[in-house]
Formats: structure tokens, C-alpha cells, sequence
């Protein structure tokens, strides 16, 4: 082989590596365990179909100031007040754009009973930009999740 031709394919290598490298992230590459901010807690996140969900499975302070488990006391319904934080799903309908971005979808905060539009990006596979906005993403807040490993220190 002439030394041009071993030339033009370690180019043509070179620029096609980047690529490859770079290829988009799968639709269930967010799938399992992220801790949130602070950690918080920790939310599973699953395929439900063609979006995704996810629930809170642990919580770093489990109770209330009573001793018994956290409750959904600021929900603008009052009918669920009364339902635990453990479990709550709290992110619905997210759907995957490509690119590694999902978007389309809700997030509920329990500590302010608030939901907001949901945009997620994954930055990697263990971290997740997520952001909640009102009308346009311009406008929220964005967190940090990382993924969860077994001693994140949070209660089961």
C-alpha cells in the first residue's frame, strides 16, 4: 500500500472517529436510579411505553416531624394530602426527541406542589440536566441528577 493511500485512511479515520464517539444516546439510556439535588432523594426512572416516569424510591429524611412517613402535604388537591412522598411518581410523559433530549413532559414537586413542563438532557451516562419550566424553558429551574449508586446514602 502506497504511503498516500495509508495517509488519506488514517485522515479518513481520524475524522470519522469523532463520530462514532459521539453517536447519540438510546431512548433508555436514562432508565434506573438518579439521586437529585442535594440528594434528596433518590427517583427510578422507566419506560411506561413510548414515554418514561419516574417515582420517588428513596428519601434521605424518610418522616416528618412526627415520625411518620412524608406526605404529600402541599398538593393543590387537597384529596391527596394524605398520600406518602415514598413512591410518588412525580415525573410523567416524558418523551425521547433524539440527541439525547427528552422533553414533552411533567414534573411535580412535592415540596411546593407545583407542576412544571419538563425538559431532560443527558450529559452523560451518570448525569441528567433536568428542567422545569412554565410555558417556555426560558423561563424555570434546572437540577442536577446523578445516577444512584447502592450507598448513596440515602434511606431504602
Amino acid at each position: 500500500m502506497s504511503i498516500r493511500r495509508t495517509l488519506v485512511h488514517a485522515l479518513l479515520c481520524a475524522t470519522l472517529l469523532p463520530v462514532a464517539v459521539r453517536a447519540a444516546p438510546l431512548p433508555d439510556a436514562i432508565v434506573g436510579d438518579w439521586s437529585t439535588k442535594e440528594e434528596k432523594s433518590v427517583l427510578r426512572i422507566e419506560r411506561d411505553g413510548a414515554t418514561f416516569t419516574a417515582a420517588i424510591q428513596r428519601l434521605k429524611v424518610p418522616d416528618g416531624p412526627s415520625g411518620t412517613p412524608k406526605l404529600d402535604h402541599m398538593n393543590p388537591d387537597s384529596s391527596l394530602r394524605t398520600r406518602p412522598v415514598k413512591g410518588l411518581v412525580i415525573l410523567r410523559d416524558l418523551r425521547y426527541d433524539g440527541d439525547g433530549i427528552w422533553s414533552g413532559g411533567r414534573i411535580y414537586d412535592p415540596e411546593s406542589g407545583n407542576t412544571y413542563r419538563c425538559k431532560v438532557e443527558l450529559e452523560g451516562p451518570d448525569r441528567l440536566r433536568v428542567r422545569g419550566f412554565i410555558g417556555i424553558a426560558l423561563v424555570g429551574r434546572t437540577e442536577i441528577w446523578r445516577r444512584a449508586g447502592k450507598g448513596a446514602g440515602i434511606s431504602p
